[in-house]
Order: C-alpha cells, then sequence, then structure tokens
C-alpha cells in the first residue's frame, strides 16, 4: 500500500479502485478488458481440468470439499496457502510458461501495462473460491451456531433497534442513514455475501461504507452550511445503527472470509481501516442484549472485550482521556477503550491546527500501515515530511516503521496497572502524527 503524495483526499470506495489498479474485478466496463480476457483465457487454460495445474486444483478443492472441517479458521488459512503456492510458483520456477500463456491471449497487445498478477489472483479465486466458498461457508455457520455467536448477534441486533439513538453512541445532532439509503446499504451486504471473491466482497463492504457516509446528516453542519466529517467515535456507532436495522448477522462470516482470504497489503490502507470497523462494530453488538447491560449502557468490560482484526482483546482497565474526563475523575467507556482502535493526535505542519480522533488500528498493523491511514483520513499532502510519535508525558519518541503502536499501547498500560488498577500517579501516554523536526 502506498499512500501517495497526491492532495486529493481519498475518498470511501475509491481507495480499492485505485489499489488494485488493473484488477478486472473492480472494472465498470461493459466491455472485457484486456485484464479481463487474460483472466478467462487463464482460468481455461491453465486451471481447466484438463491441465496439469488444473488437476492439482481439482484434487485440492475436491479434498477439502470432501472433509468435515470443524476450524474455518484453519480451512480458510490452508485455502489461502494453497493459492499462495500456486501464485509463487508461476511467478518464480513457472514464469516462462506463464508468460507463454499469457503472450498467446493477449491478441497482439503488450503485457506490460497488465498487473499479471491480478489476473492470476483473480483467475485463482475463480478456480478455488468459487467452488470451495459453501464448504468454507458451511464451516463458519456450524462453528457460530455451535459458539452461539450467531444467537448472541441476532438477539443482540433484535435489541439493539428498540434502543434510543444515544444508547448506541450515536449524537444527538446526528441522523443515521434512513428508508433508501438503509435498502441501498443493505443490497451491497447482499451482494457481498454473494460474491465468492475477497476482493469484490470487499469492493461491496466499501460501497456500503460510501453510502453510509453519504447519507448521515449533521443538523447542526446543514445549518451552518459546514460538511459533515465523521470520526471514528461518530462512524461505529452509525455501523453498529445500520447492521442493527438491517439484522445482518452473517456478516461476521463475511468479515472473517475477507481476512482470511484477500493478500495482506489490501488490507493495509483504507479497506483494512474499515474492515476493522465492521469487525469492531460486531463484537460491540453482541455485548448489546439485554443480559450484558447495566442501566441502558454497556459495561467497560463490553467494550474492552470488543475484538481487534477478528481476535478477541483483553479486558483492559478504563484510562481518563483528554475530553472525556468527568469532574469526578471518571469516564463513560468509549471507542478509543477497544484494544483494535486507538486515539491519534494530528498535528498538521501546513496551518498548526490539531485535534484527536480515534482510528480503527488492528494489533498486527505497523508503525508504517498506520501511518498510511492517518495520511489517507487527514488529506496530508506530503505524509514522508510527518512521523509518528509516542508521546508520554513532555518525551515525543519517534515509532520505527517496523514497530506495532498497539502493542506499545499494550506494553504501556501493563506497566501503569497493578492488579487491575492504575497507578495512583499514572502517566499520560498517546500518540501523535506530526511533523518530523
Amino acid at each position: 500500500f502506498s499512500s501517495g503524495s497526491g492532495s486529493t483526499k481519498v475518498r470511501p470506495g475509491e481507495w480499492l479502485k485505485h489499489r488494485a489498479a488493473n484488477f478486472s474485478v473492480v472494472s465498470r466496463f461493459h466491455g472485457r478488458t484486456a485484464s479481463q480476457r487474460l483472466t478467462v483465457h487463464l482460468s481455461k487454460n491453465a486451471f481447466g481440468k484438463n491441465t496439469s495445474f488444473g488437476q492439482w486444483v481439482d484434487v485440492f478443492v475436491s479434498t477439502a470439499q470432501s472433509k468435515h472441517h470443524a476450524d474455518p479458521i484453519k480451512l480458510a488459512s490452508e485455502v489461502h496457502q494453497f493459492m499462495k503456492g500456486i501464485k509463487d510458483y508461476l511467478f518464480n520456477t513457472g514464469k516462462r510458461e506463464l508468460m507463454d500463456l499469457l503472450s498467446r491471449s493477449s491478441d497482439g497487445g503488450s503485457l506490460q501495462d497488465v498487473n499479471l498478477e491480478a489476473v492470476v489472483v483473480t483467475a485463482l479465486h475463480k478456480a478455488v473460491l468459487k467452488p470451495l466458498k459453501p464448504t468454507i461457508y458451511k464451516s463458519f455457520y456450524e462453528m457460530y451456531n455451535r459458539n452461539g455467536s450467531f444467537q448472541k448477534l441476532r438477539q443482540s441486533m433484535k435489541a439493539a433497534k428498540q434502543m434510543p439513538l444515544e444508547q448506541l453512541g450515536i449524537k444527538d445532532r446526528l441522523i443515521p442513514p434512513q428508508g433508501p439509503s438503509l435498502s441501498q446499504i443493505g443490497q451491497h451486504f447482499i451482494k457481498m455475501q454473494k460474491a465468492f471473491s475477497p476482493i469484490r466482497k470487499l469492493e461491496h463492504l466499501m460501497g456500503a461504507v460510501k453510502v453510509i457516509y453519504r447519507s448521515v446528516k449533521d443538523a447542526q453542519a446543514e445549518l451552518s452550511n459546514v460538511q459533515l466529517v465523521l470520526g471514528a467515535d461518530d462512524f461505529l456507532p452509525m455501523v453498529i445503527y445500520v447492521l442493527c436495522q438491517l439484522e445482518v448477522w452473517k456478516i461476521e462470516i463475511e468479515t472473517e472470509y475477507i481476512w482470511g482470504m484477500l493478500d495482506p497489503s489490501l488490507t493495509a490502507g483504507e479497506g483494512g481501516y474499515y474492515l476493522t470497523s465492521i469487525t469492531g462494530a460486531i463484537q460491540v453488538i453482541k455485548q448489546l442484549s439485554p443480559e450484558d447491560q447495566t442501566d441502558g449502557l454497556a459495561t467497560s468490560a463490553s467494550l474492552s472485550n470488543a475484538a481487534s482484526g477478528g481476535r478477541a482483546a483483553s479486558s483492559l482497565p478504563i484510562l481518563p482521556d483528554f475530553d472525556g474526563q468527568t469532574a469526578d475523575g471518571e469516564r463513560l467507556p468509549c471507542i478509543a477503550d477497544m484494544q483494535g482502535f486507538m486515539r491519534i493526535h494530528f498535528q498538521s505542519g501546513e496551518n498548526n491546527t490539531s485535534f484527536f480522533r480515534t482510528l480503527p488500528i488492528p494489533v498486527d498493523m505497523t508503525t508504517a500501515d498506520t501511518s498510511a491511514v492517518i495520511a489517507i483520513k487527514f488529506g496530508v499532502k506530503n505524509p514522508d515530511l510527518y512521523g509518528l510519535y509516542k508521546v508520554e508525558g513532555d518525551e515525543a519518541t519517534l515509532l520505527d516503521d517496523t514497530d506495532y503502536p498497539q502493542l506499545i499501547k499494550a506494553e504501556w498500560l501493563a506497566s501503569q496497572v497493578d492488579y487491575g488498577q492504575l497507578h495512583p500517579g499514572f502517566s499520560r501516554c498517546f500518540f501523535s502524527y506530526r511533523p518530523k523536526p
């Protein structure tokens, strides 16, 4: 993923098309592009049953279909590794064979402007995932029925539909998607469920996100003619509201499928940002059932146990925050308390503005990828001049590109806690994205 240095801010839904340039699956053209023709040709002539690769794929698919899979996460990993193995072979040992095959189908055109990796990945998805999707879904369905996740999610969604908006964390001035907008979002979720390609699924997810952003109204902004900007603290409650209103209780399968099948490079930017938001929303919704509520509010343990990248986070104490602390030194839990999210301070090098925003940052996201997400969200024109700093007291430390901010956050938190309680004189710590000196 590259954040780029252009001045145009990437809007929801545009990232995937930009990142997967030449990926035929995101093409909007009615006719077939060169990439699409190559993909069709590769599917028939490289992965057909009469070819060596095709027989290899057929044996793997048939074996997977014939077995009972109690662990869908393991199955998804095996399928992803199989496809990665074939792709790596084609671009290394079998590259000459691949190029000869593609040259015969290029209609005399050059292959230089074609994303060959995208062509191979798309063909592999069709050859492997299309027949295996029912098997993978069945395994997920059985697991979520067995562990009660489906039942809990359905009950929580029904309960949340009856809750006041403020109880879901939606501010009074914000009006969530209604009527036709909700229906349009629902259509994106239906298309996402039908697709076998994780790239297609992510594309439809981004489409739903785009409608959410477009349809949320701000009464105050409309009066003052100011454009609405949703941060994670406002966006995630909207996602929770939409999922509950539509009762998309199978959404957890979709997110796990995408995480398991999609190349990590395609989840390092804005696509991963919104995928993480949906994953976090699912875990919050599970805590909205009546038996998990206390005085109409989610407990701090509920928020602290929300997921990060599809995996449950540890229960951690709530820290006093800069603008969320009450007069008696306590505050209600917020999105930033979830381990999959992080409150980021942004300091602009252009107009010297400064503010805090909460962003979804998975535990396994490096500083480099975190910085790329921040640059996109805040429209930074020259991200190479900025760095992500850990600020503790008066000391600011620049993080290395290979560091993991969430792990640093967890380590710092652990150093401030004894037996589940904060040290009386704990030090404040936050992350700041600011110009380098």
